[in-house]
């Protein structure tokens, strides 16, 4: 489309003729993404200019799928391998917190295992609490490492100072003493 959104040919002329059911030629429809009124010349869908990079992708992609060996699309990502399962019941997830013996856990371990008497809580919501504390340690620390930083800073400025006062007191008393050895002599 001219304000550079991609449709399928099919979609923008299912939009064109939703609007206009009696078109003979050009006509408008509207852009389903910004809504910018996209005017056709007398050619229709036909004539909107075609999105090579597109076409192309979805060439590639369709060769793939063929060189495959057609059929179903592979999953995207395996569900199981993102959700940790329990080491004694291996098909149950990892849902709950022992409190007690702070751990995540199983339902089956809180029925029947090692976690029977123990205090748990769910999972989600221990992750958010300890989550929250550990965001507030942070926020903690930041706020003392620029107090830190502070004094680092005061420190270093009086210890410049103090430098400097040792250095114009040396150069006084070495001053003293010239004049003395001069009154001397």
């Amino acid at each position: 489309l001219p304000c550079q959104h991609n449709l399928c040919r099919g979609c923008a002329n299912d939009l064109y003729e939703s609007k206009d059911p009696y078109h003979y030629s050009g006509g408008t429809f509207r852009c389903p993404t910004c809504r910018f009124e996209v005017m056709l010349d007398r050619h229709g869908v036909f004539g909107l200019q075609r999105n090579l990079l597109v076409e192309n992708i979805i060439d590639m992609y369709k060769q793939q799928q063929e060189s495959r060996g057609g059929g179903e699309d592979p999953p995207l990502k395996d569900k199981d391998a993102k959700e940790p399962k329990c080491k004694e019941h291996e098909d149950e997830r990892i849902n709950i917190y022992c409190v007690s013996c702070q751990t995540p856990t199983c339902s089956m371990c809180k029925v029947f295992g090692q976690h029977q008497d123990c205090e748990v809580s769910p999972l989600l919501a221990v992750y958010q609490s300890q989550k929250s504390e550990l965001c507030a340690a942070v926020e903690q620390l930041a706020a003392g490492n620029g107090c830190v930083q502070a004094a680092v800073a005061q420190m270093d400025d009086t210890c410049k100072v103090l430098r400097d006062n040792g250095e114009l007191q040396r150069r006084r008393l070495g001053e003293s003493f010239d004049l003395l050895y001069a009154t001397m002599d």
